[in-house]
Formats: C-alpha cells, sequence, structure tokens
C-alpha cells in the first residue's frame, strides 16, 4: 500500500520524540540483525544533521559498512523519505545486497539491471521505472545509461557502494561519474568504501566534490 503523506508524517512526528539514543528503534523493531556499538556510531554520524549534504562511511572490508548503510535506508524510509536510490558496481555485490535485505530486512526494493526488468516495474501509464514506492537498486552502468529517466527522480538519498570508483568525479573525462553525480542531484549521498585513498589524496577530495562540489577549493589550491 502506498504511504500518503499524513503518515509520513505521522510517522516522521513520532520519531522526532525520541531521545537521540532511541531513534533507531524502530529500525532494530522493523528487522533480524545484530548491530555493534560502532555501527550504530556510524549510522548516527551520518544522519547527525538535517543539514549536510552527505557522508563517507570507509569502515575497513568486513566490518559492516552494508549494515551501516540500511540503518540510515531504515531509518530514512521510517520517515517517510521513500525516494532512496542504491547504486552498487556490479551484479555480484547487487546479489550480496538483495540477499542481506531478504534475510534480514523488511523495507520494500524493486532492482533495476537490465531492460527485461524495466519493463516489469514500469507500464504505459507508468512509463519511468525508477520511481518506485520503495528503495530502486541499480548498478553504476544501468543507472548512468539511464541518465535521464533516474535524474527525472527528486531523490531523498543516494547510497553508492564501492564509492572510491567515484573518486574522479572532479576530472573531465570521468563521464560515468558526472552522470552519476547529476542523478543524485540534491540528495544525501551515502558513500560506501573500504579505500578512500587507493593513490593519494585527491581520491579523498574526488569523494568529498561529489557530495559538495563547493565545499572544498580547487584542486591544485587543495593538493597545495
Amino acid at each position: 500500500m502506498l504511504q500518503t503523506p499524513f503518515h509520513a508524517y505521522y510517522k516522521a512526528r513520532l520519531l522526532e520524540q525520541l531521545p537521540e539514543e532511541e531513534q533507531f528503534l524502530p529500525v532494530f523493531a522493523s528487522s533480524d540483525i545484530e548491530i555493534y556499538p560502532f555501527q550504530i556510531a556510524a549510522a548516527s554520524f551520518a544522519l547527525r544533521s538535517p543539514y549536510q549534504k552527505g557522508a563517507v562511511l570507509c569502515d575497513e572490508a568486513g566490518m559492516g559498512k552494508s549494515h551501516e548503510a540500511m540503518l540510515v535506508i531504515n531509518q530514512k524510509w521510517l520517515e517517510g523519505y521513500s525516494r532512496i536510490l542504491l547504486v552498487i558496481p556490479n551484479a555480484d555485490l547487487l546479489h550480496q545486497w538483495t540477499e542481506m535485505l531478504d534475510r534480514f530486512y523488511t523495507v520494500p526494493y524493486v532492482v533495476l539491471t537490465s531492460r527485461k526488468e524495466w519493463q516489469a516495474h514500469s507500464a504505459p501509464d507508468h512509463p519511468n521505472a525508477f520511481i518506485q514506492d520503495a528503495i530502486v537498486i541499480t548498478t553504476y552502468d544501468f543507472a548512468a545509461d539511464n541518465e535521464e529517466a533516474a535524474k527525472v527522480v527528486n531523490w531523498d538519498l543516494t547510497v553508492f557502494e564501492e564509492a572510491n570508483a567515484l573518486s574522479p568525479v572532479y576530472q573531465e573525462d570521468n563521464k560515468q561519474a558526472k552522470a552519476l553525480k547529476r542523478i543524485a542531484g540534491d540528495s544525501f549521498k551515502l558513500l560506501l568504501t573500504g579505500t578512500p585513498i587507493e593513490k593519494n589524496i585527491m581520491d579523498l577530495y574526488g569523494l568529498i566534490w561529489f557530495i559538495d562540489e563547493t565545499l572544498l577549493p580547487g584542486e591544485k589550491e587543495f593538493l597545495a
């Protein structure tokens, strides 16, 4: 059933009344997960201010970045923010995410990675399959190839797995990263990567630039 604006507002007001340390309780109640304190700390860090434009979660591999991201996703969903896009580099990682969602979480999702899936989730009176009352999960390639349809959606939250691939976004020749940034628009951007710096400090510069290109000076000044 589609969530009405009234129900979204009612849920959001209920969440606002909870003490800060209890704001993730509804997320736990709607899932089957065992979360560690450092993961709560990471999710709380990402949600610490309604005015920030995004965050980078860069725990090492195996430390549960996906669960940290799902805490944020579920929290936003329970607050009534239903335009959520999860972008994953490849099909293998996508399968891991959907398996985790099926096993531990109850939030609805739609997978869009092919024309067949696109047709299954669209109709003549609903031509844009990116518009769903569910989390939309797609790949870097599919999102970039369908940029015009994807950026029509006013996304509330965009989450990028293996976001280190986006670090060259400030460079002129990186067309895919720039397309994904245009799709993300003014949404809250959550970047997940175990390697925020692969070659040099400019990798981190690119991740911050992807979230907000006005936050730092030009690349030459930053590097200096």
